[in-house]
């Protein structure tokens, strides 16, 4: 049996913590600026035990980051990740792109990013299709789910019939759809993965930013986000036909999507990033295709 405990340090750096019977991990790490919060989080959780593993579903900023303040809090802790995310780590650019957006992101939660917090990111276990995490009495077998990013990964425990989620899938929305798209860098890939991962044999699901869905919600969820991805490329491809420019594009997917319950865990800025690598993607692809 495991527990899963939201120990994030602010709204939009979520990481959950799973408490298993041998070892712990840390599912996602949020932010680097309430990097420092979630350690106290997680330390009040543990006690005595160690943090064992940072389990990375992806490489931004809202998930990546704080595992380099895990790294200093607990120094065996082993960060695993895709290869594409390990080699985005590496790169001087994408860390100059995550301090920016760290900022960003502290300044709307009313605080700063403190210079003392370390930032630098680095991947200790690489994982691949099929690899396996054990934690002592549960399992977690690696799946690749590009779309959200390429290097989009997500961990399923058959024991416990649980899937700890990638944003490949989307996340849950307030607006006229129930489930926000969040195909970034492929629509069909995305397709792909939430085909995939909706033939698991899942019980439970983490929802990245949001926390865990059980039973009959997790396959409505999985429904609802293949129908809503799909919708939305329709309605990029159809506008785009239309003569709409891709701004207004982003703009009419943004009055659908960045609601009162979703801005406080994204900036502006940063939704916007998204949408402006979605809309020209999807056109792209579809059109070309």
């Amino acid at each position: 049996m495991y527990q899963l405990i939201n120990v994030g340090g602010a709204s939009g750096g979520e990481a959950f913590l799973l408490l298993g019977a041998e070892k712990t991990a840390l599912m996602d790490s949020g932010y680097s600026f309430s990097a420092p919060k979630m350690v106290e989080n997680i330390k009040a959780v543990l006690g005595d035990r160690p943090l064992d593993y940072v389990l990375l579903t992806h490489s931004h900023f809202d998930h990546a980051c704080g595992s380099a303040m895990c790294r200093a809090a607990w120094p065996e802790v082993k960060v695993v990740s895709s290869e594409y995310a390990a080699n985005v780590f590496t790169k001087p650019n994408a860390a100059k792109t995550m301090l920016e957006m760290n900022e960003s992101a502290a300044k709307m939660c009313g605080t700063e990013l403190d210079p003392a917090v370390p930032t630098q990111l680095k991947t200790d276990i690489i994982v691949h299709e099929g690899d396996v995490i054990d934690l002592g009495g549960i399992t977690f077998a690696v799946y690749e789910v590009p779309g959200h990013t390429r290097g989009s990964i997500c961990f399923y425990s058959p024991e416990e019939k649980l899937l700890i989620g990638s944003e490949t899938f989307g996340v849950p929305s307030d607006g006229i759809a129930s489930v926000m798209p969040c195909c970034v860098v492929g629509y069909d890939m995305t397709m792909e993965s939430i085909k995939k991962a909706s033939m698991l044999d899942v019980e439970h699901y983490l929802v990245p930013h949001m926390g865990e869905i059980h039973g009959q919600a997790v396959r409505q969820f999985f429904y609802d986000a293949e129908y809503w991805t799909e919708f939305v490329k329709d309605m990029i491809v159809s506008g785009h036909l239309a003569g709409r420019t891709d701004e207004e594009l982003v703009q009419k997917y943004k009055e659908m999507f960045y609601t009162k319950t979703w801005a406080p865990k994204q900036s502006e800025a940063a939704f916007l990033v998204n949408a402006r690598h979605k809309v020209p993607m999807i056109i792209r692809e579809q059109i070309a295709s």
